[in-house]
């Protein structure tokens, strides 16, 4: 749904509604109160648990919007208490966590949609518009309840008038779960020419056959315990194989005895909403994706590799074993690209990370850098031998020619290696260690690996020291030029 259309909605859905929005981080509290307070008819802030149950206690709401995290009293416990007074209440919470168990714990509690903390503008409105059409309709289906019962032994087409004007599928149930009738909309999804047709059936003739069983279950615990099911999702299977998902709501239908003699029902086709959120959810797993790999070779990139060297290490803290950081450059790719062109040289790249992550395990991780760099990680290193071994398979690898665009290319590679916890702690300098050692490794002669020493990061100290020294002489003209004839002793 585009977010000119949440927008509206959200004019449409929530101008009469009540909320109460429970956030104790101030700055974020301010700046969601002024993105919402033009939608809905009240907004009441809270700053932490017990303010918001307070809050709850002296005003009705029909939308608690909160963060998990407070002090005092957390999101959490205020959710339970607010579901202890009113088990229908509709909550939305803002969380920043993404453990599954932790979601797990918030739907036992009744708590069905999340947004992630920041929310964006879509998140937000994605979240609410969908819950304030749910309360909407509920408030729709206990006005008609209320209406029915009045006006049904005084007007029987006033009602049939009343609940074709509605704009959400009603019908009504016996006791035994048959139909004792429905407004126009459930007509048409019925498949049926006219409101007699839906008379004596079930749900075993209609469409939806194969979840006749859940719905007349349903039936039969909303009759026999005289609760209220209200705004849950169902999905339906169509005899063409297509999926419908309703927002449906049912609630016992009573005689004037007030006796239960059926059960009165209605839902929202949802379906488009749950195909937009899917949507979203999809681009947002995509883009997440994509912040993390390589485009060219699909490997991990920076980002994700040093994500996993911080875990790895993290892990090695505790079972005191060795993580290997591997830093690969290929010998002389720069003449290939300058030769044979870059798209060749991107070939040999996705070839190269191919031909490396064959040598690895699957704990293990191989990512790009950029151009034709490549960094490893090895984790749980119980023997820094083992590191060798692989390093060397690798090198040996590259025994075997490359073949791209009908060229044989025999090319040899340049390693280098740093050890946690023994050459650095830290992932930035465990890398740049690795790096230092791999431009000894093309120092020696290339195709070979080193490890790295603290006496290359003294050479390389040096080296920049000595090179900053001569351009600073250079521009203060410290030197001197002197003129010193070579002289063969023999002939003079």
């Amino acid at each position: 749904m585009e977010i000119s259309d949440l927008i509206q909605n959200m004019f449409t859905e929530c101008h009469s509604l009540n909320l109460l929005y429970v956030e104790d981080d101030r700055e974020l509290s301010k700046n969601t109160y002024e993105m919402l307070k033009s939608f809905f008819h009240t907004i009441v802030v809270a700053y932490d648990g017990e303010e918001g149950l307070r809050a709850y206690q002296e005003m009705p709401f029909d939308i608690v919007l909160t963060d998990i995290m407070m002090p005092n009293l957390d999101g959490r416990a205020m959710s339970r208490s607010i579901r202890q007074m009113n088990p229908n209440q509709a909550i939305i919470v803002m969380s920043a966590h993404e453990d599954a168990d932790y979601f797990m714990e918030l739907i036992d509690i009744g708590i069905s949609k999340f947004i992630p903390k920041p929310p964006s503008l879509q998140q937000m409105f994605g979240s609410i518009v969908p819950t304030a059409i749910d309360i909407n309709n509920a408030k729709k289906i206990a006005m008609l309840s209320h209406e029915m019962k009045q006006d049904l032994a005084e007007s029987k087409e006033l009602l049939r008038r009343i609940i074709d004007t509605v704009p959400v599928r009603i019908f009504w149930k016996d006791i035994e779960s048959r139909y004792l009738g429905c407004n126009t909309l459930f007509t048409h999804d019925a498949g049926l020419n006219s409101h007699s047709e839906i008379l004596g059936k079930n749900d075993y003739d209609l469409p939806w056959r194969a979840e006749a069983k859940k719905s007349i279950d349903d039936d039969r615990y909303v009759m026999t315990s005289g609760n209220e099911k209200l705004n849950y999702d169902e999905k339906i299977i169509r005899q063409d194989g297509t999926i419908q998902w309703l927002s449906m709501s049912k609630v016992p239908l009573k005689g004037e005895n007030g006796d239960i003699i059926g059960i009165l029902g209605a839902y929202v086709d949802i379906t488009e909403q749950i195909e937009a959120m899917k949507s979203i959810q999809q681009a947002k797993e995509a883009l997440g994706y994509q912040a993390q790999h390589d485009a060219l070779t699909g490997l991990p990139n920076r980002i994700l590799y040093f994500d996993r060297l911080r875990q790895a290490i993290k892990k090695v803290t505790r079972t005191h074993q060795k993580v290997a950081v591997i830093f690969i450059d290929l010998d002389r790719f720069k003449e290939i690209n300058d030769s044979l062109g870059h798209e060749t040289g991107d070939e040999i790249v996705k070839l190269l990370g191919e031909r490396l992550k064959c040598q690895l395990r699957e704990v293990d991780t191989i990512a790009r850098f950029g151009g034709d760099e490549f960094t490893i990680l090895i984790e749980s290193v119980d023997d820094v031998s083992d590191v060798a071994q692989i390093v060397q398979k690798m090198v040996k690898s590259m025994v075997n020619p490359f073949e791209v665009d009908n060229h044989r290319l025999y090319l040899t590679l340049s390693a280098g290696i740093s050890i946690y916890p023994d050459d650095a702690v830290a992932p930035d300098i465990l890398i740049r260690n690795a790096d230092t050692a791999m431009y000894r490794a093309k120092e020696e002669g290339r195709n070979t690996y080193q490890f790295y020493t603290k006496e290359m990061t003294e050479k390389t100290f040096l080296h920049m020291l000595m090179t900053k020294n001569i351009r600073n002489a250079i521009d203060n003209q410290e030197f001197v030029v002197y003129y010193q004839p070579q002289i063969d002793a023999v002939s003079r």
